[in-house]
């Protein structure tokens, strides 16, 4: 068939929009075929007033299109209107159908690539690098072999290697791969019909290794060949937040047209039981349009073409069942494929409009795609028809189908939502949000085109998590257990514990600056806005930080005003003037300790224990005096400054319950890089239930808590614990360096090597620095040192906890608890 005519054609395209014919002429003279053309022509000519007659036209032109006084709705089903010519009529019966069309127009190769496929062997790195990847966790397949068989067994991924390179030489898949076991997964609540539910395959370990390989290596192809437009389509491409980008560019655009009364239309498209639905036809038409290497193809053709699944469920189990049509979830390879099927559709609708242009000048893409969930936007109506109506073209060619009642729509007119205009795709009418909102990627949309809605259900579901988790009847240490669960990946809580409102403004300044260092253009340069708060504003702290400091400050400054405040606390923030390492508790410690443990621990940090003194503050309690000894009852009165407390030995119990642990770890072996090292035999004594007896060396009436020393090597170490308050323990420290600096200079005196470490731990178990040297000292290193620390503060806050849960009790001894 001949070419038509493309002037005769793009009048059509104006009979068929408006019904009459549409001449558009500059106020130069030049006569233009529509109102693009008036727009290509005056910027290229900048012609005066251009822009202003241009909005007058299109103005005009909408005008026309949103009539109300129409008979019907304008649909996708009416663009074909009845030209004067015959001959020139889309649907005339001479003429190529809409299918045909459709088939040639994908049909069409691509340009060459600069980079061909990488078809080498898999490499022995890029095999292992899979593997450590992969989750321990995640469930086996028929064969019943997990990933963890490999990640343990170097030995037998060296040899299944070996075999991924046989079966990618010779390009047959084994019989074994093309077997998976299918389970359900509902998709919606109250779940009953096969439609609510999506299946998940389970597959073979060694099928997944070797197509992640492949996978890996067609999507760096696909990207550096620049064959999928990272701006429309982002799932499935790694390197990019394509959840948090395409949310943040549709909101912008929403508060662009609500803030300037502009227009805007927006259809939110879902494609029916998409994974499942894709023809294996568009996957070898993608896969040839994409100039994949024959081999591969007839790899990819063998491995679905003979691929069978069986699905269990509680009550039942199914037969084998051929894949004749979509294909596996689970798979690796599947997702890279339905992108390069996808990518088609997409690429022949996006030709028909431009997308919305925003006020930084960039406009946007008409379509964007996170794998199967499409969102088309356009500054009219008629724009997301002529889309829809591509789209449909293509969907139907395809063999596929759209959910339309997860489908919506959304127009704004002057700033406002309307539903004076419908949307329709396949026959069906999209809904409107104003009468159901719709969640994508994660965020809700509605008529109110505010964050409310979004607010409300974060708070809602909140609350009846944590009633769920309060009236679950457990005690706080298993409830922690969901936070266990979904806990950041370091594990650990740091004491003092963080700020919602810093964390909140942390995730914030992330958020910019990903939209500001985003690989994607047209992301990077949309001058996206994100909502902070009315006192504090993300984006200008981001700016100010970034004109002086580097990311680590950017990140830490919403810190400041919290330890700003805590400065200000004479009670509950004197942890700022604490000049020790931070102690970090791992989940696995907060799942192995008691509650009260808990706690004591966390308490007695912000000084939060029910003292006298407190109780007293707080109106529960008249005397704020220490029942023991009278005086003013303050937790650092209780746990290190009682004179009663210590006349009874609590105080030294506790000095001796931490210094056991001492007595209990001994000199090892030769320790590398220790003091003791050259030494033959090394003895120790601990001043623990009875005198201290000190080596024949001196004579000396002193007694140091620990000392080790060698007659052979002529060495002697000295160690001095003390459990003190935070506040007197340099004074500590020099007291007790200063007591025994005349026992050292004696033992030198005689010809031994002597040194002295006064250690430190505090009451409520923090090991000083000291603790980390002396250990360092010793030989003792890396695991081993961390572990010692420790314990020995984990003792010490035992016994200081025992001391406060006896504190009102008079006596003390065997009979006591003191043991």
């Amino acid at each position: 068939m001949a070419m038509e005519n493309p002037q005769i054609m793009r009048r059509l395209t104006q009979i068929t929009l408006t019904g009459e014919v549409l001449e558009v002429k500059c106020h130069c003279g030049k006569l233009c075929e529509n109102a693009r053309g008036l727009k290509i022509h005056q910027s290229k000519t900048q012609c005066g007033e251009g822009k202003k007659q241009m909005q007058s036209i299109v103005e005009t032109l909408s005008e026309m299109q949103e009539d109300s006084s129409q008979e019907a709705p304008h649909s996708t089903g009416d663009l074909s209107a009845p030209a004067p010519s015959q001959s020139h009529r889309r649907d005339s019966p001479n003429t190529t159908s809409d299918t045909q069309l459709m088939k040639e127009k994908i049909s069409r190769t691509a340009e060459t690539p600069e980079e061909g496929l990488d078809t080498s062997e898999p490499t022995w790195r890029e095999v292992q690098d899979i593997v450590q990847k992969a989750r321990s966790a995640s469930a086996p397949g028929p064969n019943g072999i997990p990933y963890k068989v490999y990640k343990r067994c170097p030995m037998i991924l060296r040899r299944l290697w070996k075999l991924l390179r046989r079966i990618w030489t010779k390009g047959i898949i084994p019989a074994s791969w093309k077997r998976a076991e299918g389970c359900f997964v509902h998709k919606e609540m109250d779940s009953s019909d096969i439609s609510q539910f999506r299946t998940i395959s389970l597959l073979s370990v060694e099928c997944k290794v070797f197509f992640s390989v492949l996978a890996k290596k067609m999507t760096t192809c696909m990207v550096k060949n620049k064959f999928v437009d990272t701006s429309v389509q982002k799932g499935g491409i790694p390197g990019f937040s394509g959840c948090l980008e395409h949310t943040g560019i549709l909101n912008q655009l929403n508060s662009e047209a609500k803030g300037s009364k502009g227009n805007l239309t927006v259809v939110w498209l879902d494609l029916a039981y998409a994974y499942g639905s894709i023809p294996h036809g568009l996957i070898n038409t993608a896969m040839e349009h994409y100039h994949i290497p024959y081999l591969t193809r007839g790899i990819i053709t063998s491995y679905f073409g003979g691929f069978k699944l069986w699905f269990k469920t509680a009550h039942f189990t199914t037969q084998w069942q051929d894949l004749e049509k979509g294909i596996v979830t689970g798979c690796t390879i599947s997702p890279i494929l339905f992108v390069m099927g996808m990518n088609l559709l997409i690429t022949a609708a996006e030709k028909e409009y431009r997308g919305p242009s925003m006020e930084s000048g960039i406009r946007q893409p008409p379509i964007r795609v996170f794998m199967d969930d499409l969102t088309i936007t356009t500054s009219t109506h008629v724009q997301a028809r002529w889309i829809l109506k591509a789209l449909e073209d293509g969907v139907t060619w395809a063999r596929m189908k759209f959910k339309t009642r997860k489908s919506r729509s959304m127009l704004i007119r002057n700033g406002k939502v309307t539903s004076k205009f419908q949307l329709r795709v396949q026959g069906e009418t999209i809904p409107s949000t104003e009468e159901n909102p719709i969640k994508c990627l994660g965020k809700c949309y509605n008529a109110s085109l505010t964050a409310r809605c979004n607010v409300s259900r974060t708070e809602k579901q909140s609350d009846a998590w944590l009633s769920k988790i309060e009236g679950s009847g457990l005690p706080g240490k298993f409830k922690a257990w969901n936070l266990y669960e979904y806990g950041p990946r370091s594990g650990q809580v740091q004491l003092p514990l963080s700020s919602m409102v810093e964390k909140f403004k942390v995730a914030k300044c992330r958020l910019v600056m990903m939209y500001q260092g985003s690989t994607d253009e047209k992301v990077r340069r949309a001058g996206v806005n994100t909502r902070s708060g009315r006192k504090w504003v993300a984006d200008t702290s981001v700016a100010q930080a970034e004109s002086a400091l580097k990311l680590e400050v950017i990140i830490g400054n919403p810190c400041e005003e919290r330890r700003s405040m805590a400065v200000e606390l004479g009670v509950q923030g004197v942890w700022m003037k604490w000049d020790l390492p931070k102690q970090k508790i791992t989940w696995l410690e907060i799942w192995r300790l008691e509650p009260f443990s808990i706690s004591f621990l966390l308490c007695s940090v912000y000084d939060t224990l029910p003292s006298p003194t407190n109780l007293h503050r707080w109106g529960m309690r008249e005397d704020p005096s220490c029942r023991l000894y009278g005086g003013r009852g303050t937790m650092a009165h209780i746990l290190a400054g009682c004179k009663t407390a210590l006349s009874q030995g609590r105080y030294r119990w506790r000095h001796d319950k931490a210094v056991t642990l001492w007595s209990w770890r001994g000199p090892q072996e030769e320790e590398k890089n220790s003091l003791l090292q050259a030494a033959q035999s090394c003895k120790m004594r601990v001043d623990l239930g009875k005198k201290l007896v000190f080596p024949q060396v001196v004579q000396t009436l002193l007694r140091p808590d620990i000392f080790l020393w060698s007659e052979e090597a002529s060495k002697i170490i000295l160690i001095e614990l003390m459990v003190s308050w935070e506040d007197g323990c340099e004074e500590a420290h020099e007291r007790k360096a200063t007591k025994y600096q005349d026992l050292v200079e004696q033992c030198r005196a005689k010809g031994w090597q002597t040194w002295l470490f006064p250690i430190e731990v505090r009451c409520r178990g923090f090991p000083a620095q000291s603790v980390w040297k002396t250990l360092t000292a010793l030989g003792i290193a890396g695991r081993e040192r961390k572990a010692a620390v420790r314990r020995l503060g984990e003792a010490t806050e035992r016994a200081s906890g025992w001391l406060w849960s006896r504190r009102e009790e008079l006596s003390w001894g065997p009979g006591g608890g003191g043991q």
